[in-house]
């Protein structure tokens, strides 16, 4: 990977660990709710997101610790893209928590072009209870 592709990364994290410094990010027991502000218009207008792309964007979820940040940097760069459920899976193993995994999973399914496939991704959660939650949201987002 080229520097030059690492800036336009660069800048959006940043401003999202700047942004995180000034609102907290502790994690609480209650249950978070992801929400969704990205216009259906951009999904995926630039269709599947090229595995350069793809690895740059791991690559600066791997350098931010809390899930919170993580999730802010895939609401950065996911709108306009599209990726599969393996690249999902990929990125759900890198966070530790169940929930997070959950939520995770339910804001990239709009962006995932294999849909039929989504079910492949239960094998990343541990309790039956999430797989039914995940499971009752796609059928609510068809």
């Amino acid at each position: 990977m080229t520097m030059k592709n690492f800036d336009f990364f660069l800048p959006i994290l940043i401003c999202y660990l700047f942004f995180l410094s000034f609102t907290g990010n502790a994690q609480t027991s209650k249950k978070r709710v992801v929400k969704d502000t990205t216009d259906s218009t951009v999904l995926c207008k630039n269709g599947q997101m090229s595995e350069e792309d793809f690895d740059k964007m791991k690559e600066l979820i791997n350098t931010v610790a809390f899930t919170e940040s993580k999730l802010g940097v895939l609401q950065e760069t996911m709108p306009g893209h599209c990726i599969n459920t393996v690249q999902i899976k990929e990125i759900l193993s890198k966070l530790s928590f169940e929930m997070d995994k959950l939520d995770v999973a339910k804001y990239l399914y709009k962006f995932t072009s294999d849909k039929q496939n989504y079910s492949s991704l239960n094998d990343q959660f541990s309790f039956p209870s999430n797989i039914e939650e995940l499971t009752n949201y796609i059928k609510t987002v068809k």
